[in-house]
């Protein structure tokens, strides 16, 4: 499927696994060191197996299935995360989709090739709590 210099899932940093038609994509809960994730142009429907790479700066996982804002909460334990990209996502077109996606993930700097600005950040911050499934 993929080549690697390691087979030591651990140490692997940076993943390229884009256009490869992946639908399950269980291995990379494995990758703890991985800094950046290249997954864009699949079949992705979960981002929870990413939820376990603590180290994750960076997420590229645009044109993938990935549907419901309730799966951004799989990336909350991510502290590390500064950029993400999930645009053409059916996520995207959500009303709400990019403040409550900066919200949640306040240590941001980049969403959808778009750095997040303060004012963003702010009205983001000023929302009152409210759930994903509230959103949708």
């Amino acid at each position: 499927m993929f080549k690697t210099k390691t087979n030591q899932l651990d140490r692997i940093r940076n993943l390229n696994l884009c256009a490869n038609d992946l639908a399950d994509i269980d291995i990379v809960s494995q990758m703890t060191a991985l800094e950046v994730l290249s997954l864009s142009v699949n079949s992705i429907k979960t981002l929870k197996d990413i939820g376990a790479c603590h180290n994750l700066k960076e997420l590229y996982i645009r044109r993938n299935c990935v549907d419901s804002l309730d799966e951004i909460n799989h990336l909350v334990p991510l502290k590390n995360l500064k950029i993400i990209w999930l645009a053409e996502n059916p996520i995207a077109t959500i009303s709400g989709y990019r403040k409550h996606v900066i919200k949640s993930l306040p240590q941001l700097e980049k969403l959808d090739n778009i750095e997040i600005t303060h004012e963003e950040r702010q009205a983001a911050d000023s929302t009152p709590g409210e759930s994903a499934s509230q959103l949708e």
